[in-house]
């Protein structure tokens, strides 16, 4: 983890390990701990329950999301 990681971790109050689950998909925080992350790093809460339908550039680097409107295969 950088040291920028490890700070939002420790101001969301929460281990690193669980941290880095939640920015590789393997986790979706809690309500309260998606608010801690939300005051941490300034990113809505609705990004960190739902990274999939709400852009949080954190999650997408590390998932390589594509929040793009187009589809694969031609339908919407």
């Amino acid at each position: 983890m950088t040291q920028k990681q490890v700070d939002i971790a420790d101001k969301a109050q929460i281990s690193q390990s669980f941290y880095c689950d939640i920015l590789h998909g393997r986790r979706v925080p809690s309500a309260a701990v998606a608010e801690r992350l939300e005051t941490a790093t300034g990113i809505q809460l609705k990004a960190w329950l739902m990274p999939h339908k709400h852009f949080n550039q954190l999650i997408s680097d590390k998932m390589g999301n594509n929040y793009s409107t187009k589809s694969k295969g031609g339908k919407r």
